[in-house]
């Protein structure tokens, strides 16, 4: 009789916690996804990526160790997201890393996104490419990165996960 007694409380409190609402961090999304579209042409790559802002935010505190720390359009700001990038958004091409710069950056919505450039005096005909953003946060984060090279339009699609982070890239 006790163990049907206790059959029908933890399905009473599975009901009740399907039932109940999500957090509001749950309610924004149940995913953590970073996406970005690059284009290449000459000597010059350039990419935007977007995250969920507070994603983006918890990520930067952990890495800065700064619960202070807000996304936004100021120079600090700017500073240390490009050092994080650089960090985990690594670009080689013949042994050089290349390192990005904030071209633009702005919201819309829940969403963050930052547009990097990049330059060298070589074409960029080859190059790998390695992106472990938010990982070091999210067990289950995914990073998805479109490239298109001009002039041949040549459309290239990787998936990044933990184990799968890194893609030699050839045009």
């Amino acid at each position: 009789m006790l163990t049907a007694l206790w059959i029908q409380v933890l399905i009473a409190l599975s009901v009740v916690g399907m039932l109940s609402e999500p957090s509001e961090r749950e309610a924004k999304h149940r995913f953590h996804v970073s996406y970005g579209r690059m284009a290449v042409e000459g000597g010059v790559a350039v990419c935007q990526v977007r995250f969920f802002k507070h994603d983006l935010e918890d990520a930067m505190k952990k890495f800065f160790d700064d619960s202070d720390l807000k996304v936004d359009v100021n120079p600090r700001s700017d500073s240390l997201y490009t050092v994080y990038f650089n960090e985990f958004f690594v670009m080689e091409q013949d042994g050089e890393v290349l390192k990005g710069a904030i071209a633009s950056s702005g919201e819309e919505g829940d969403m963050w996104w930052y547009l990097m450039q990049y330059q060298t005096e070589q074409p960029i005909e080859q190059f790998k490419v390695t992106n472990t953003l938010l990982f070091e946060m999210f067990d289950d984060q995914r990073n998805v990165l479109k490239i298109s090279h001009f002039p041949s339009e040549k459309n290239l699609s990787y998936y990044f996960v933990e184990g799968s982070d890194t893609y030699d890239v050839e045009f």
